[in-house]
């Protein structure tokens, strides 16, 4: 990092609830969650938060076509395992490109369970009292800016956009939540898009011991799997509800198979 001074993106009142089952968990609340270590944010504070961050990078994207390059500030919260935070991922106009599209076919939010390997096609999704949302899925390269989107979280992911699954973006509302869960060892990788800035909302990995606030435009990347394929139960996660106003993130789930059918 620059010089170790970042606005902090997350609460320092969270304390740990490793012992709680997980069914007693509403999740919907920061208070849950206290005593969590901070981590990154995007700008810096004359304050000097303490930040969790080991190594700041960047990722340089180029078109071959013309030559022009992207930076994307890439922040590293954890080593081991991986866990990065993507600075301003998307373009001017895709964000709410996506809330407008998503805007007429929201519905209540669904859980999907599958083998370790797992085609969507096959995957067994219901509604699940362990969440509270709604959701909006948008087709493989449903629109030009839907498959540049889908290009850029593949590229940033370093994984083939065929195994990138459709997206799903969720709107948590005050009082939603989602309780800890692990993606499935189905999916290799996540990207979470988030979309808006947002007063609370922090997805909390409680194995890791630390939370990540909404930044808009920013993309969290993790593994859900190890190097033998099988689930990283570090990677376990809840999404807590937003103080006020709404939260919109972006599932990006990396099937182990190839899933894209064009």
């Amino acid at each position: 990092m620059r010089d170790g001074k970042f606005m902090n993106a997350v609460s320092s009142e969270f304390r740990l609830i490793a012992n709680v089952p997980m069914e007693e968990r509403e999740g919907c609340s920061a208070d849950d969650y206290e005593g969590l270590e901070q981590v990154v944010s995007t700008s810096k504070n004359d304050e000097g938060y303490d930040i969790r961050c080991f190594k700041e990078t960047q990722l340089i994207l180029e078109k071959p076509a013309t030559g022009a390059k992207k930076i994307l500030a890439k922040l590293y919260i954890s080593i081991d395992p991986h866990v990065s935070l993507i600075l301003n991922i998307l373009e001017i106009g895709w964000i709410q490109h996506m809330i407008e599209l998503g805007n007429t076919r929201w519905t209540n939010s669904k859980t999907s369970t599958g083998r370790v390997t797992s085609h969507p096609d096959s995957y067994s999704t219901q509604v699940s009292q362990t969440r509270r949302s709604q959701s909006a899925v948008f087709k493989h390269a449903e629109t030009d800016i839907i498959a540049q989107i889908e290009q850029r979280v593949a590229l940033v992911a370093g994984v083939g956009v065929e195994h990138l699954e459709q997206l799903v973006m969720v709107k948590y509302s005050p009082g939603d939540y989602f309780k800890e869960h692990h993606d499935g060892p189905f999916r290799s990788h996540t990207v979470l898009l988030y979309l808006n800035d947002v007063e609370g909302g922090e997805t909390v990995f409680p194995n890791l011991h630390f939370a990540v606030k909404p930044i808009g435009n920013s993309a969290l990347y993790w593994r859900n799997t190890t190097d033998d394929g099988l689930a990283d139960f570090r990677m376990v996660h809840a999404g807590v509800c937003p103080k006020m106003g709404m939260k919109y993130v972006v599932n990006c789930f990396f099937n182990v198979e190839p899933v894209r059918t064009q």
